[in-house]
């Protein structure tokens, strides 16, 4: 019964109601056609598991790929020359 009721409040009311609006906040929206390519090329390369590994490995290379321009726009070199 603990369970059960631990279950309950847990998983539907904190997890789904805080916890995931927390945690996809900010988060890249990918298009419908990027998740259709990584459904099948994740298809093609993985099976049918391949079916979640492609759009969660495509997402995981647009953050990726979207942390790693912030990051380069954020340095400015230094002038050669000058210190």
């Amino acid at each position: 019964m603990f369970l059960f009721a631990w279950g309950m409040v847990v998983t539907s009311i904190l997890a789904d109601n805080v916890l995931r609006p927390m945690l996809i906040r900010g988060a890249e929206e990918l298009s419908t056609l990027v998740v259709f390519l990584g459904v099948f090329g994740g298809l093609a390369a993985f099976g049918l598991l391949g079916i979640f590994i492609g759009p969660v490995a495509l997402a995981l290379a647009a953050t990726l790929l979207g942390a790693m321009r912030r990051a380069a726009s954020d340095t400015s070199p230094e002038p050669v020359g000058q210190s």
